[in-house]
C-alpha cells in the first residue's frame, strides 16, 4: 500500500519512499494517478471531509474503510466511507500488521522501484508545469524550494490556508508532522499570523517561519507592533501576489472582473520593510538558525515574496520591481471545479504592479 496524509499531518510519511504526500486539493499529480488507480482506501483517524477527498473524485473506483474513534457515516455532505471500524488508529493499525504478519502475507503490491523514483522525482520538483511569463518575475515554486532547504528541519513552520498554500503545502517537505501547522480556522485567512505570534512566544528561541499572503498578513498587520514590544522573535515570509488571489480565479469562473480582487494593500505590507536582496534574505534566513537571545538577530525578519514565476536563467541578484502579469496560480486552481484529474488552465491573467522582495529587521 502507498502512503499519504489529510492536510492537518503532512509531514507524517515524508521519510518514508512511498509517501506520496497530502491527499486531496492540495495532492500532486503523481498522487492523483495513484489515487484514481487504487482500489482499497483505508482512511486511519482522518476526518475524510470534502478537500480531503475532493468530494469524493479523489478515489472513485475505491472501496473505502474508516478507522476511526468517532467514525461517521455522513460528513460535510459526503457519505464517508463503505465500512466503518470504531477504533483507535494506532491500535487498529497494529492490529491488521500484525494478522498480515500472521497469515504470512507479503506482497509489494505499487511499491515497485519505478514509482519510487517517481516519487522522489516529485519531491524534488511537486509541479513541472512550465510557465511562460514576462521578464523580471519571480517562480514562488523554486523560491519556496530555497527557503525549505534554507530553514532548519528543527523550526516550527506554521502557513496560512489563502492563495499562496498551494506552493507552500507542495513544496515544504521533510518535516515532522508536529512542527507543520497549516491554518484555515473558519475558513478564511488571516488566522495564522496570530497563531505563528503564540506559538514564537512558547517556543521563545525564535525558530518559527510564518508563510502568509499579503491580504492574509493585512488582517492582523497591527500585531507587528505586539510583537516589537514583547521581543517575540519570529521570520515572517510574506507571498505577495498584490489581492486577494483566490478570489481572483474565483471571479474569473463567475464571469466577474477579476480586477475587483486586486488590492495595492500590499504597498502597505511593503512599506513595514526597508529592501534587501534576494540573495541577502537566504544568508539571513540561514544566519536565524544559530542567533541567540539578546543578538542582533532579535526581532523580526520579514520577505515579501512576489507571487510571479521566474523566467529560466533570471538574475537572482538585486531588488525586484515586479510588474506582474501572470495567468498561473497554485495547483489547487488550476483545476477546474471540483473534479480530480487534467489539470485545466485559466485563460485571461490578473495583474498588478509594484511587487518588490524586501526584508526587515525590526529591533526589539
Amino acid at each position: 500500500a502507498l502512503l499519504a496524509t489529510s492536510l492537518f499531518a503532512k509531514g507524517l510519511f515524508d521519510h518514508n519512499r512511498f509517501g506520496i504526500g497530502v491527499a486531496g486539493a492540495y495532492a500532486s499529480p503523481l498522487a492523483r494517478e495513484e489515487f484514481a488507480a487504487c482500489d482499497l482506501m483505508i482512511g486511519v483517524g482522518a476526518g475524510l471531509g470534502h478537500y480531503t477527498t475532493e468530494a469524493g473524485y479523489l478515489y472513485p473506483n475505491a472501496k473505502t474503510v474508516q478507522i476511526d474513534l468517532n467514525p461517521r457515516g455522513l460528513y460535510q455532505g459526503l457519505r464517508i466511507a463503505d465500512l466503518h471500524i470504531q477504533a483507535d488508529a494506532k491500535a487498529a493499525a497494529e492490529a491488521v500488521l500484525a494478522k498480515l504478519t500472521e497469515r504470512g502475507h507479503s506482497s509489494a503490491g505499487a511499491r515497485t522501484p519505478m514509482l519510487a523514483n517517481k516519487i522522489s522525482a516529485m519531491v524534488a520538483r511537486p509541479d513541472a508545469k512550465e510557465f511562460l511569463v514576462a521578464p523580471g518575475t519571480v517562480d514562488p515554486r523554486p523560491a519556496m524550494l530555497e527557503l525549505d532547504a534554507a530553514i532548519p528541519k528543527d523550526w516550527t513552520v506554521v502557513s496560512g490556508g489563502a492563495h499562496f498554500a498551494g506552493v507552500a503545502v507542495t513544496h515544504i517537505y521533510g518535516r515532522h508532522a508536529a512542527q507543520v501547522h497549516v491554518i484555515n480556522e473558519f475558513g478564511a485567512i488571516g488566522s495564522a499570523f496570530p497563531i505563528a505570534i503564540g506559538m514564537a512566544a512558547s517556543r521563545g528561541d525564535g525558530k518559527v517561519l510564518l508563510l502568509e499572503g499579503d491580504g492574509s498578513l493585512m488582517m492582523h498587520i497591527q500585531e507587528l507592533e505586539t510583537i516589537r514590544r514583547q521581543g517575540i522573535r519570529i521570520l515572517i515570509c510574506v507571498v505577495n501576489d498584490g489581492g486577494y488571489g483566490a478570489e481572483v480565479h474565483k471571479f474569473r469562473a463567475q464571469g466577474y472582473d477579476p480586477r475587483e480582487a486586486i488590492s495595492r494593500q500590499s504597498r502597505a505590507v511593503s512599506a513595514c520593510a526597508a529592501r534587501r536582496s534576494p540573495a541577502s534574505v537566504v544568508s539571513r534566513i540561514c544566519s536565524l538558525s544559530t542567533h541567540s537571545p539578546g543578538s542582533p538577530n532579535c526581532g523580526i525578519c520579514m520577505w515579501m515574496m512576489p507571487f510571479l514565476p521566474l523566467p529560466t536563467g533570471a538574475s537572482t541578484s538585486g531588488k525586484f520591481d515586479a510588474k506582474q502579469r501572470s495567468n498561473r496560480g497554485p495547483s489547487p486552481y488550476r483545476r477546474h471545479g471540483e473534479r480530480a484529474g487534467p489539470v485545466h488552465w485559466f485563460d485571461a491573467g490578473f495583474r498588478h504592479s509594484g511587487s518588490k522582495i524586501v526584508a526587515s529587521r525590526l529591533q526589539a
